[in-house]
């Protein structure tokens, strides 16, 4: 499975619930999903179990750490463990049920001499229950409902909150959110028969959390504020196809959000979100295969509080960014259980993001990573995949920019100083993972 395959997560499937609580909307090829079989009785019911268990590493170094604006030189490591359980119930081609859990222990480690920090913590907890209404007919509807479960750290005092890295280095930017609830409802249906397509709309209410925040007596971290996310509505879409040895699929998710409110009061607005995914999956023959991945990802520019005027206002920098991430891997069947293939990605971000809830700058930045990556079927019923990728990242100027707002038409600038913005930074690292997929 390429580097791709690990940052997309399913298609059409799962009832298509989408948590606003997973940052962006992502896909996987099809092939790296365990099939479920079902278990038929005496009363026509069916019942299908599943469990994903995946060990991830990522170690990086580079010319900072964390704190970009500190000179020295930065690494870091992370560890990941993330568990998946799922159970599908079908009663008599009348309605399925579908729930799924999926939650992870995340181990941390940022050795940038004075910003040696430490975590041990679980994620955030998901939990996600689809009905589908099943019919002899083309549409089939369905309701789901998707929680967030607080059971990840988001209170990080003093250094741990370096423990906090760049999202494009590491699996896990952060630990955790506050409860969230988002129900959903849709409709699947067959245009073909050898197509599906899936339409979804979604509300998440969010709850809040707190976040470490500086003493301004004391200038240390060790102070608490109450973050309140935006509730955020989804309209979200997906098309699978198959045309003899060509699969395509892609999705599609957009994302509104309200205010952000910090210690009662509204500090910003993270801006609109557009997600795109596409996979293609071309069987050669017995032995070939070629797994093509795209993404592209864009968000809105944020509103901020204006400190001059008060009211959110449009922020001009430091806040929006496109995301590219292309990735290809060659596969080659050496058995007819044991799968190799190699794979080269490629990740552009053509301008900083912000992120208002977690107040954390991700520089533009292009990433290339090569790798290889190993399937094997032990069973029919228990898959093994492993992966390894060296990467190389060559990162823009820093964060601190000259900032804009803009009330009225009339542009009020508010210019950094230069002197202080870091030059171009260059990164490499490592990442790889071992993960056991099962069905019951």
């Amino acid at each position: 499975m390429s580097e791709w395959g690990r940052r997309l997560r399913a298609f059409v499937g799962f009832g298509f619930i989408l948590p606003i609580f997973c940052a962006y909307g992502i896909a996987q090829a099809a092939d790296s999903l365990p099939v479920k079989a079902p278990i038929q009785n005496h009363i026509d019911e069916t019942f299908a179990a599943f469990a994903d268990l995946d060990f991830r590493f990522s170690t990086w170094q580079g010319t900072r750490g964390s704190n970009i604006f500190a000179p020295e030189r930065g690494k870091g490591t992370q560890y990941y463990a993330p568990l998946s359980l799922g159970l599908t119930y079908e009663r008599g081609g009348a309605f399925k049920i579908e729930t799924k859990a999926t939650t992870g222990y995340a181990s941390a480690h940022h050795d940038t001499v004075g910003q040696e920090a430490s975590i041990n913590t679980l994620v955030d907890t998901q939990l996600a229950t689809t009905v589908t209404f099943l019919s002899p007919e083309v549409f089939q509807p369905f309701i789901g409902v998707a929680l967030n479960l607080p059971t990840g750290k988001t209170y990080l005092p003093g250094n741990t909150r370096f423990t906090r890295m760049d999202p494009d280095l590491v699996e896990v930017g952060t630990y955790g959110m506050g409860l969230n609830v988002n129900p959903t409802i849709g409709l699947t249906f067959a245009p073909s028969s050898n197509t599906a397509v899936s339409l979804g709309l979604g509300y998440a209410w969010m709850g809040s959390f707190t976040r470490e925040a500086v003493d301004l007596t004391t200038g240390i971290f060790d102070a608490v504020d109450l973050v309140k996310p935006g509730d955020t509505f989804t309209a979200n879409g997906t098309i699978a196809t198959a045309m003899q040895n060509l699969t395509l699929a892609g999705s599609f998710v957009f994302m509104a959000q309200t205010d952000v409110f910090q210690n009662g009061a509204p500090v910003g607005r993270t801006g609109d979100r557009f997600v795109a995914n596409g996979v293609a999956v071309y069987v050669i023959n017995d032995h070939w295969n070629f797994e093509g991945n795209l993404s592209w990802s864009y968000v809105g520019r944020n509103k901020v509080a204006d400190p001059v005027l008060g009211p959110l206002v449009d922020e001009l920098k430091n806040s929006n960014s496109n995301v590219f991430i292309l990735s290809a891997q060659p596969n080659y069947m050496l058995t007819e259980r044991l799968k190799v293939g190699v794979n080269y990605s490629v990740l552009y971000r053509d301008a900083n993001s912000y992120d208002i809830l977690q107040a954390q700058f991700v520089p533009a930045k292009l990433k290339q990573s090569a790798g290889i990556a190993l399937a094997y079927i032990a069973t029919d019923k228990l898959k093994f995949d492993f992966r390894l990728a060296h990467f190389w990242v060559v990162q823009q100027d820093g964060p601190l920019l000259p900032v804009a707002f803009e009330q009225f038409g009339s542009p009020l600038q508010f210019v950094s100083e230069q002197m202080f913005e870091p030059p171009n930074l260059h990164y490499t690292g490592w990442s790889g993972g071992l993960a056991a997929h099962g069905q019951f």
